[in-house]
């Protein structure tokens, strides 16, 4: 039986295969739910495997905007394919299903990001950014006086980032 068929070595072999067919990075939470809701194993275990992942060198951990996205590198990539057939036809094709279930929310959750933290004074810090190329573009931190009008900047932000980005952008490059 080959090396990656079973055990902990298949439960990352399935982490790397779902990454490469997201063709995104994905946050730690969404790694973890995908694999726990295709029978990877426990969430403690899993974040065991990712680590193990990141120390061989098979993936990699970026921060932005308060997440850490994780990448697969060209060796996970180089894992994946020679031993992806190691995994079971119906697996493989379940785990393809799962990605193509979750792809716009999972894409749209890791390009738009919102972080909101309540103060003290009951005003709320909002952190708005945008994700291209795994790398933020656009990064805005403002205080509102309160959480409803910080819920309507979130909800707002999630709705209409990018024309948001575009209105700012181009007003502050008119001359």
């Amino acid at each position: 039986m080959p090396y990656y068929a079973d055990g902990a070595e298949k439960n990352k072999l399935m982490a790397l295969y779902i990454l490469r067919a997201c063709h995104f990075p994905l946050n730690h939470e969404q790694l973890a739910t995908a694999l726990i809701e295709n029978g990877a194993g426990n969430y403690f275990e899993i974040s065991n495997d990712v680590l193990e992942l990141e120390e061989s060198g098979y993936i990699v951990k970026f921060p932005v905007v308060e997440v850490q996205l994780i990448f697969i590198t060209e060796k996970g990539r180089e894992l994946v394919k020679m031993f992806e057939s190691t995994l079971l036809k119906t697996r493989r094709e379940a785990l393809d299903q799962y990605v193509r279930d979750h792809h716009d929310e999972y894409r749209e959750s890791n390009i738009s990001r919102v972080v909101l933290n309540p103060r003290s004074d009951g005003s709320v810090e909002v952190k708005l950014a945008l994700i291209e190329n795994n790398r933020p573009m656009c990064e805005i931190d403002i205080v509102l006086p309160n959480s409803k009008l910080a819920n309507a900047a979130q909800r707002n932000w999630e709705e209409n980032g990018s024309e948001i980005y575009m209105e700012l952008l181009s007003k502050l490059i008119t001359e």
